[in-house]
Protein backbone atom coordinates (compact mmCIF):
# COMPACT_ATOMS: atom_id res chain seq x y z
CA UNK A 1 0.00 0.00 0.00
CA UNK A 2 1.34 3.09 -0.92
CA UNK A 3 -0.07 6.32 0.40
CA UNK A 4 0.97 10.29 0.31
CA UNK A 5 4.37 11.14 2.61
CA UNK A 6 2.50 13.52 4.48
CA UNK A 7 5.41 14.48 6.79
CA UNK A 8 8.15 12.51 8.93
CA UNK A 9 8.60 13.93 12.54
CA UNK A 10 11.77 13.32 14.13
CA UNK A 11 12.97 13.92 18.46
CA UNK A 12 13.59 17.49 17.25
CA UNK A 13 9.78 18.18 16.27
CA UNK A 14 8.45 16.13 19.32
CA UNK A 15 10.94 16.93 22.39
CA UNK A 16 12.83 20.16 21.01
CA UNK A 17 15.95 18.23 20.19
CA UNK A 18 17.99 15.15 18.84
CA UNK A 19 18.60 12.06 21.16
CA UNK A 20 21.98 10.55 19.91
CA UNK A 21 21.09 7.46 17.61
CA UNK A 22 22.65 3.87 18.88
CA UNK A 23 22.79 1.66 15.70
CA UNK A 24 20.05 0.05 13.66
CA UNK A 25 16.38 1.42 13.62
CA UNK A 26 13.71 -1.01 14.34
CA UNK A 27 11.26 -0.82 11.98
CA UNK A 28 7.02 -0.85 12.77
CA UNK A 29 4.32 -0.45 10.65
CA UNK A 30 0.84 0.82 11.93
CA UNK A 31 -2.83 1.57 10.92
CA UNK A 32 -5.24 4.31 12.16
CA UNK A 33 -7.89 6.05 10.64
CA UNK A 34 -10.27 8.95 11.81
CA UNK A 35 -13.70 7.00 12.12
CA UNK A 36 -16.70 8.93 12.17
CA UNK A 37 -20.20 7.69 13.52
CA UNK A 38 -23.73 8.84 11.84
CA UNK A 39 -23.67 12.05 14.04
CA UNK A 40 -20.15 13.33 12.47
CA UNK A 41 -18.25 12.67 15.35
CA UNK A 42 -14.91 10.86 15.69
CA UNK A 43 -13.45 8.09 17.74
CA UNK A 44 -10.60 9.46 20.20
CA UNK A 45 -8.84 6.94 22.21
CA UNK A 46 -8.38 9.04 26.32
CA UNK A 47 -5.56 7.87 27.40
CA UNK A 48 -6.60 8.81 31.35
CA UNK A 49 -3.49 7.44 32.79
CA UNK A 50 -0.50 9.71 30.26
CA UNK A 51 -3.06 12.68 30.10
CA UNK A 52 -3.33 12.38 26.09
CA UNK A 53 -5.69 11.43 23.26
CA UNK A 54 -5.04 9.35 20.02
CA UNK A 55 -6.93 7.78 17.03
CA UNK A 56 -7.82 4.25 17.19
CA UNK A 57 -5.31 1.82 15.48
CA UNK A 58 -2.32 0.07 15.95
CA UNK A 59 0.58 -2.51 15.15
CA UNK A 60 0.57 -4.67 11.66
CA UNK A 61 1.04 -7.88 12.67
CA UNK A 62 3.09 -10.48 10.40
CA UNK A 63 1.35 -11.63 7.64
CA UNK A 64 -1.46 -9.02 7.94
CA UNK A 65 -2.15 -6.15 5.00
CA UNK A 66 -2.98 -2.51 6.42
CA UNK A 67 -6.35 -2.86 5.66
CA UNK A 68 -7.04 -6.08 7.64
CA UNK A 69 -5.11 -4.35 10.55
CA UNK A 70 -6.88 -1.44 10.64
CA UNK A 71 -10.52 -3.25 10.72
CA UNK A 72 -8.94 -5.63 13.66
CA UNK A 73 -7.93 -2.50 15.82
CA UNK A 74 -10.95 -0.76 15.17
CA UNK A 75 -12.78 -3.59 16.27
CA UNK A 76 -10.50 -4.35 19.43
CA UNK A 77 -10.41 -0.56 20.37
CA UNK A 78 -13.61 1.19 19.63
CA UNK A 79 -15.75 -1.75 19.41
CA UNK A 80 -16.98 -0.49 15.35
CA UNK A 81 -16.84 -2.36 12.58
CA UNK A 82 -16.42 0.20 9.74
CA UNK A 83 -16.36 0.89 6.01
CA UNK A 84 -12.44 2.43 5.12
CA UNK A 85 -13.50 4.59 2.34
CA UNK A 86 -10.41 7.41 1.73
CA UNK A 87 -6.37 6.86 2.80
CA UNK A 88 -5.33 10.16 4.27
CA UNK A 89 -1.68 9.13 3.96
CA UNK A 90 1.56 8.43 6.17
CA UNK A 91 3.62 9.54 8.62
CA UNK A 92 7.00 8.57 9.20
CA UNK A 93 8.28 8.63 13.15
CA UNK A 94 12.23 8.41 13.94
CA UNK A 95 12.18 7.66 17.91
CA UNK A 96 16.01 8.00 18.48
CA UNK A 97 15.74 6.86 21.94
CA UNK A 98 14.35 3.52 21.11
CA UNK A 99 16.30 2.98 18.01
CA UNK A 100 12.88 2.89 15.90
CA UNK A 101 11.30 3.73 12.67
CA UNK A 102 7.41 3.82 12.34
CA UNK A 103 5.20 3.98 9.28
CA UNK A 104 1.62 4.97 10.76
CA UNK A 105 -0.73 4.91 7.55
CA UNK A 106 -3.97 6.75 8.16
CA UNK A 107 -7.68 6.50 6.71
CA UNK A 108 -10.95 7.44 6.79
CA UNK A 109 -13.69 5.18 7.94
CA UNK A 110 -17.54 5.25 8.97
CA UNK A 111 -19.11 3.13 11.44
CA UNK A 112 -21.18 0.28 10.02
CA UNK A 113 -21.96 -1.05 13.34
CA UNK A 114 -20.79 -0.51 17.27
CA UNK A 115 -20.27 -3.30 19.61
CA UNK A 116 -18.31 -3.74 22.36
CA UNK A 117 -14.44 -2.66 22.76
CA UNK A 118 -12.15 -5.44 23.57
CA UNK A 119 -9.16 -3.42 24.90
CA UNK A 120 -6.16 -5.38 26.21
CA UNK A 121 -5.33 -5.39 30.21
CA UNK A 122 -2.39 -2.86 29.71
CA UNK A 123 -4.50 -0.60 27.63
CA UNK A 124 -7.29 -0.51 30.33
CA UNK A 125 -5.59 -0.62 33.21
CA UNK A 126 -1.83 1.16 32.42
CA UNK A 127 -3.28 3.63 30.40
CA UNK A 128 -6.55 3.95 31.38
CA UNK A 129 -7.69 4.10 28.08
CA UNK A 130 -11.44 5.17 27.01
CA UNK A 131 -13.26 5.97 23.84
CA UNK A 132 -14.84 9.34 23.22
CA UNK A 133 -16.64 10.26 20.04
CA UNK A 134 -16.56 13.98 19.53
CA UNK A 135 -16.50 16.56 16.82
CA UNK A 136 -13.50 16.78 14.80
CA UNK A 137 -12.87 20.71 15.67
CA UNK A 138 -12.65 19.62 19.27
CA UNK A 139 -10.35 16.33 18.75
CA UNK A 140 -7.88 19.12 16.83
CA UNK A 141 -8.30 21.41 20.21
CA UNK A 142 -7.97 18.17 22.84
CA UNK A 143 -4.94 17.07 21.19
CA UNK A 144 -3.74 20.64 20.81
CA UNK A 145 -3.76 20.89 24.38
CA UNK A 146 -2.36 17.60 25.27
CA UNK A 147 0.89 18.09 26.77
CA UNK A 148 1.94 14.58 27.90
CA UNK A 149 5.73 13.95 29.13
CA UNK A 150 5.89 10.15 28.30
CA UNK A 151 8.41 10.03 24.99
CA UNK A 152 5.82 7.43 22.58
CA UNK A 153 2.85 9.30 23.75
CA UNK A 154 4.29 13.08 22.73
CA UNK A 155 4.82 11.19 19.00
CA UNK A 156 1.34 9.81 19.10
CA UNK A 157 0.11 13.44 19.71
CA UNK A 158 1.97 14.79 17.49
CA UNK A 159 1.42 12.61 14.85
CA UNK A 160 -2.11 12.35 15.13
CA UNK A 161 -2.45 16.08 15.28
CA UNK A 162 -1.01 16.57 11.66
CA UNK A 163 -3.36 13.51 10.24
CA UNK A 164 -6.51 15.52 12.16
CA UNK A 165 -4.39 19.02 10.66
CA UNK A 166 -4.16 17.59 7.63
CA UNK A 167 -7.76 15.77 7.01
CA UNK A 168 -9.38 19.30 7.62
CA UNK A 169 -7.30 21.29 5.41
CA UNK A 170 -7.79 18.73 2.61
CA UNK A 171 -11.50 18.20 3.68
CA UNK A 172 -11.13 14.50 2.53
CA UNK A 173 -14.56 13.23 3.58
Amino acid sequence: MEMKLIAIITDKEVIGKEIKFNGKYSLRTAARAIVFNSDNEIALLNAKKYKFHKLPGGGVEKGESIVNTLKRELQEEIGCKVKITKEIGKIIEIKNKYSQKQISYCSIANVLSKGNSNLTREEKENLGIGVEWIALNKAIQLLKKDKPKDYTARFIVYRDLIFLKNFKELNLK
